[in-house]
């Protein structure tokens, strides 16, 4: 709790009251058994070697290895097709283009503005008005407001308390900016695509 940014102290002091652990990806060997478990539980029968190549393949979260498993089945029954690894490669291949496209996370913006403009995350949650500050601090504002779901009125808050009004003066500085310069739209541009590049 005490490494989260933009949060209000007595929000981090309420998560550091209980219990903290890291929760580390399950292993190869763990996403096959939750697989052959779910599937017992289902009444499903993979072959071996796709429920080898969707373990090996699939290892985000449980939830992914359990749509993994639905949507095959899915596949299978609505084609017709033969459960096998060619369907399985087919399916996960589908669902990984469908995660590659998600939308970014407040801390992946965060991350790629400030590796584009070599500056400390803590900054843009500071009150500093330097310039180079500043400016980082209204494109990573626009692109929250327009990559994810988040208010402007939370997006305020995550960058230091800031009231929404703040965020909106932001997203509307940048909009004008970007129509008439376009060296900063390509700045932009090319900040959109780090995110992209995003493990």
């Amino acid at each position: 709790p005490s490494q989260m940014k933009g949060m209000m102290d007595r929000l981090v002091t309420r998560f550091s009251w209980g219990l903290t652990a890291e929760l580390e990806k399950p292993t190869v060997d763990l996403r096959r058994d939750i697989l052959c478990t779910k599937m017992h539980r289902n009444g499903l029968d993979f072959p071996p070697d796709v429920v080898d190549f969707i373990a090996e393949h699939v290892d985000n979260s449980v939830r992914d290895l359990e749509g993994i498993m639905v949507s095959i089945m899915a596949q299978s029954t609505f084609l017709g097709k033969e459960i096998n690894i060619g369907l399985a490669k087919s399916v996960i291949s589908r669902a990984t283009a469908h995660q590659e496209a998600r939308p970014a996370s407040f801390d992946e913006i965060i991350s790629a503005v400030c590796r584009h403009y070599d500056i400390d995350p803590t900054l843009l949650m500071s009150k500093s008005r330097k310039r180079d500050v500043a400016m980082a601090r209204q494109v990573a504002m626009y692109l929250t407001k327009s990559e994810t779901d988040l208010s402007a009125n939370k997006i305020g808050i995550q960058f230091g308390g800031r009231d929404h009004a703040t965020v909106l003066h932001a997203c509307r500085t940048v909009r004008d900016q970007l129509k008439i310069d376009k060296s900063f739209n390509d700045e932009v541009q090319q900040i959109r695509l780090e995110m992209k590049k995003r493990n």
